[in-house]
């Protein structure tokens, strides 16, 4: 970085102007969508708040007194910890996630001056890229949705911009091993990149620093795993083994597993777009005289097979936020690959995987991601406030997150992520109609609000039936537009229906509350 010419600062500047104008831009159009509140598009938000406010009470998970790893990510919850506990902390992830869209604009600028998108002819090239690139590869969207995508991303283009600067410069940077480092912590995908990077150190000739990178990308995540482990946790979080053992797949070997992710990867656009820049990235690789430099084709291999693995191992969507990170270095270190090429054919390749980036991933923006904030308060925020305001007493949920936040009260979570005995029965194989009901009277819990279709066999056989919460605010991605309430017991019910009959009239429009014909 301390080698950027001052006039080469000009593209990662613009890069990062053209990110935070689509960033503000999708904020306002948000804001306007769910009537003048501000919200996040993903429940999944207030989990990792939920784990700071207990991490920072000298806990781990999202009730006082029980230990639970509901975060996939070992390191955001952490960045989460200022005014842990306070409604000034729900502002937090819209900070942190500003600040890693601008590292990661910052970075994808940084790569173009390098490989040379800053000089003569090029430069017309560069200012598209850096304008174009947070758009088209969904940078603005991966903050937008509040998780810890945008820093994980982040962390993937420092290991191409370092891989590529120690290409060039026969030296390896800070910036390299720090991405090598962060990227895992971030997301435990980031090891596959971490790892085919250490492998390009080493084919450098940076033994040592290759044996380092590896320590600091493999170490770390064997460190947190024996931390879970010494809480009587799984050494896996578990939001991961929920997935990895999820509805369709809980049951099936570890072979039919793989092979059904692929095939289930490459059902969809994003998908198959990765699947296109591995076989371009792979291209760089095989075609003879294509890349001089032996270097730049083990970068190109490198690359390819990080991409490949997530093909393989990895998980495509839900927000458009799981892929992202690996297209975004795919597409960076491709493009810094073209000027070192033999042939501008190259190019055509290339230019079209952005464009169908772009094709994919803008109208998505308008369609997907701006008006979900609109669904995340209209059901969620509603859940948490009659959780909190109305019952005030321990409730179970099979979507975690805002009910769990700033909640006093125990939050069973039905589906798993942060209760391993609601994950371990749920998935068992000979699992028993209404086992659910087991496990609220076990912990003292008289409401839960489900969505009925996630669940409809967990339901206790002595549960009431009380109503539901209609939250169709239009179309948008969540786990349902409408939430069951049950009470767990016949007294619970009596005091419930009073307190959701002065709750139902506090309800947005169009939101509403039908009650149970012998209920209401």
């Amino acid at each position: 970085m301390e080698q950027t010419s001052q006039a080469s600062y000009r593209i990662p500047s613009l890069a990062i102007l053209s990110a935070l104008a689509i960033f503000a831009a999708l904020q306002a159009l948000a804001y306007v969508i769910a009537g003048g509140v501000f919200e996040y598009p993903l429940d999944d938000v207030y989990i990792h708040l939920a784990m700071a406010e207990q991490i920072g009470a000298g806990g781990y998970g999202v009730n006082a007194g029980e230990y639970s790893s509901a975060a996939s990510s070992p390191l955001y919850p952490l960045l989460l910890l200022p005014f842990a506990g306070e409604e000034a902390q729900r502002f937090v992830p819209l900070i942190v996630n500003a600040a890693g869209l601008i590292l990661m604009a910052w970075l994808w600028g940084l790569i173009l001056v390098q490989a040379g998108y800053d000089q003569g002819r090029k430069r017309f090239y560069g200012i598209v890229f850096a304008c174009l690139g947070p758009l088209a590869l969904n940078m603005a969207g991966l903050a937008f949705v509040g998780m810890e995508h945008a820093f994980h991303a982040a962390a993937s283009l420092a290991i191409i911009y370092g891989l590529l600067r120690m290409i060039d410069e026969g030296h390896v940077a800070w910036f390299l091993i720090a991405g090598l480092f962060f990227a895992p912590l971030f997301r435990l995908e980031g090891l596959a990149l971490s790892l085919v990077a250490t492998g390009l150190i080493f084919a450098a000739g940076h033994y040592r620093t290759a044996l380092t990178a590896l320590f600091l990308a493999v170490v770390p995540l064997i460190c947190f795993s024996i931390f879970l482990m010494t809480l009587g946790l799984s050494p896996l979080p578990n939001s991961v083994l929920t997935k990895l053992g999820g509805n369709s797949l809980g049951h099936l070997d570890w072979t039919t597993r793989f092979f059904h992710t692929i095939a289930k990867n490459m059902a969809t656009a994003p998908g198959r777009l990765l699947a296109f820049e591995v076989v371009v990235a792979f291209g760089f690789v095989l075609i003879p005289g294509l890349l001089k430099n032996p270097l730049h084709r083990a970068f190109a291999l490198a690359i390819a097979l990080a991409g490949l693995a997530h093909l393989c191992f990895g998980q495509v969507g839900w927000l458009h936020r799981y892929e992202p990170y690996v297209l975004i270095a795919l597409m960076a270190g491709l493009l810094a690959l073209i000027p070192r090429a033999s042939s501008v054919l190259c190019a055509v390749p290339v230019a079209l995987a952005l464009m169908i980036s772009a094709m994919f991933y803008v109208p998505k923006l308008l369609t997907d991601l701006a008006p979900n904030p609109r669904a995340i308060h209209a059901q969620q925020q509603q859940m948490s406030r009659f959780a909190k305001d109305y019952w005030q007493a321990p409730v179970a949920v099979n979507d975690l997150g805002w009910v769990a936040w700033r909640n006093p009260n125990y939050v069973l979570d039905l589906w798993g992520l942060a209760s391993d005995e609601a994950r371990e029965l749920r998935l068992s194989e000979n699992i028993a109609p209404g086992w659910a009901g087991a496990l609220t009277d076990r912990h003292g819990v008289e409401l839960a609000m489900v969505y009925e279709s996630w669940l409809e066999d967990a339901v206790g056989e002595d549960w009431v039936k009380l109503g539901i919460l209609h939250a169709f605010v239009g179309f948008a991605t969540v786990g349902g537009y409408d939430i069951t309430f049950y009470a767990t017991t016949q007294d619970a019910a009596e005091r419930l229906v009073p307190l959701l009959k002065s709750f139902s009239e506090t309800l947005p429009e169009p939101v509403h509350f039908e009650f149970e014909p012998d209920v209401g």
